[in-house]
């Protein structure tokens, strides 16, 4: 993680398309993200953040694509 000042941290990571949950421990303390538009519940009574990875964009099939 990179320090970003006042408190901020920043991560950046690739990952394959899919549905991933996650929490995050600030201060010692598990949440789930404040701004996650989703959260599912977990099995030790909180939640999770979701967060999901659309497949890259494909054109159609009948568009053709130039290169120069």
């Amino acid at each position: 993680m990179v320090p970003l000042g006042d408190g901020r941290w920043a991560k950046e990571l690739t990952l394959p398309p899919g549905v991933y949950e996650y929490r995050i421990v600030a201060d010692g303390e598990w949440m789930p993200d404040p701004l996650a538009s989703e959260t599912r519940p977990n099995p030790f009574d909180g939640v999770n953040a979701v967060l999901r990875v659309p497949p890259p964009s494909q054109p159609d099939a009948g568009e053709t694509k130039r290169v120069t």
